[in-house]
């Protein structure tokens, strides 16, 4: 009598494997695609929050009685400079000459100028004046010393100042609102 012994083979089939990675590449693929969308919306969202924190520096600025390293107040304060020919900068300045508006005797600070990432561009600059609107290619939002007095392209409570960014690939757009009547900086 003779005893046989069975043997049992485990393991994969090749196309079980093929099944498996194909399945996996398909995953990660979808991953990738929408960690990269999940990058650009980021890039939206700084670009918004580092407008509405740069002008609530200014404020503060402006509150504080912060000094020029010459150990002065800027009598015209701190603002922010947009200009929609360079969509994708803002600038940080202390209005030395106290007209509110960025000019070349005014002075750069706090790093001065702010890049805005590659793809992130300023779509529309608009002063909101009660139930007017007017679309401008540039515009100067300042903070005076010492209550922090908001201006508007000079003007003391000039309206309010609405910055769109739009993200050039996907198209999704940010927007920052700036109002000279209550200071409320809001990001939507």
């Amino acid at each position: 009598m003779s005893i046989r012994s069975t043997q049992f083979q485990s393991g994969f089939t090749l196309l079980e494997l093929m099944v498996s990675v194909s399945i996996f590449a398909i995953i990660a693929s979808l991953t990738i695609s929408n960690l990269k969308h999940g990058n650009q919306k980021d890039d939206l969202e700084q670009s918004a929050l580092l407008t509405a924190s740069l002008l609530q520096q200014a404020q503060a600025y402006a509150l504080s009685g912060q000094t020029l390293p010459s150990r002065q107040v800027p009598s015209g304060g701190y603002g922010l400079h947009f200009d929609s020919q360079q969509a994708g900068q803002l600038w940080f300045f202390a209005d030395v000459d106290a007209d509110g508006i960025y000019t070349g005797s005014d002075i750069l600070f706090n790093k001065g100028e702010y890049d805005l990432p590659s793809q992130v561009k300023v779509q529309s600059l608009t002063i909101i004046e009660g139930a007017q609107s007017q679309t401008v290619p540039a515009v100067d939002f300042t903070f005076r010393p010492p209550q922090a007095n908001r201006y508007l392209n000079g003007v003391l409570n000039g309206g309010t100042l609405r910055i769109v960014f739009v993200h050039q690939q996907t198209g999704d757009t940010k927007t920052v609102i700036a109002s000279t009547a209550s200071g409320q900086i809001n990001v939507q």
